[in-house]
């Protein structure tokens, strides 16, 4: 998701595995002394709900299982001002 500023609205966009890794590779995206908190919401079998507080984003990933590894199926992100997520803690549901 992103905002835009000229609406006022808030809209989604597409981002293809490779288009993300690129993006990456950028360097555009690195925050110096990032904090970061990840919180497994649920596992069950070979999926899992996951969250992440990160900077200056919010993500939600759905991740799966395949071939004995664990990968990104999906992932919804939100920028935000995340001064409260600063404690750098990993934190684990409790149906982990």
């Amino acid at each position: 998701m992103f905002f835009d500023a000229e609406s006022g609205l808030t809209d989604t966009m597409f981002l293809s595995p490779q288009m993300m890794v690129d993006y990456a590779a950028t360097g555009r995206s690195i925050i110096e002394d990032c904090q970061h908190e990840i919180f497994i919401d649920d596992v069950y079998e070979n999926i899992a709900s996951v969250r992440t507080y990160a900077c200056k984003w919010v993500d939600y990933l759905h991740i799966v299982k395949a071939r004995g590894e664990w990968r990104i199926l999906h992932v919804t992100w939100h920028p935000g001002d995340l001064t409260y997520a600063a404690s750098g803690a990993i934190r684990v549901g409790p149906n982990l």
